[in-house]
C-alpha cells in the first residue's frame, strides 16, 4: 500500500473517531441537560427545526429554546440509531428514532431526529438539527 494512502486511511480513522466522540457528546449533553456542552456541538450557522415545524435560525434562539427545555427536570429521551452516514472528513448524517417523555405535562412523543454534521477547522459540528413527529 502506498504510504500516502496509508496516511489517508489513518487520517480517516482519526476523523471518524472524532465524529463519534462529538456525536456521543451531543446526545450525552442533551440527556443530562448540559446547555453549554450541547451548544459547543452546534455550528455557528446552525438551524434547528422543531417537531412542530418551527425553525430556530440563530444560536441565541437555539440556546433560549434548550435553556427553557432544560428547566424541566422530569423529561427523558431515548435515542435509537436508525442510520449513520459519514462522508470522509467532510460531513455526516445521523438519523435517530427518539422517544421523548415529559411526565410533568403528560407528554410522550416519538419523532425522527436527523442531525447533519459538517467538519470544519478540525471540528465536527451540527449544522442542521431536524425533528419530525412520527406515528406512535
Amino acid at each position: 500500500m502506498p504510504e500516502s494512502h496509508a496516511r489517508e486511511e489513518a487520517s480517516d480513522d482519526d476523523c471518524l473517531r472524532r465524529f463519534e466522540a462529538t456525536h456521543e457528546e451531543f446526545e450525552r449533553a442533551f440527556r443530562v441537560r448540559e446547555l453549554d456542552s450541547m451548544m459547543a456541538t452546534y455550528h455557528d450557522d446552525v438551524t434547528v427545526v422543531l417537531p412542530d415545524g418551527r425553525s430556530l435560525m440563530t444560536r441565541p434562539e437555539v440556546r433560549a429554546h434548550f435553556k427553557n427545555l432544560f428547566t424541566d427536570t422530569t423529561w427523558t429521551a431515548s435515542f435509537t440509531p436508525v442510520r449513520t452516514v459519514v462522508s470522509g472528513c467532510r460531513g455526516a448524517v445521523v438519523v435517530n428514532d427518539v422517544v421523548f417523555e415529559m411526565p410533568s405535562r403528560g407528554y410522550t412523543r416519538r419523532f425522527v431526529n436527523t442531525l447533519t454534521y459538517v467538519h470544519e477547522d478540525g471540528r465536527w459540528q451540527v449544522i442542521v438539527d431536524q425533528s419530525t413527529l412520527a406515528p406512535t
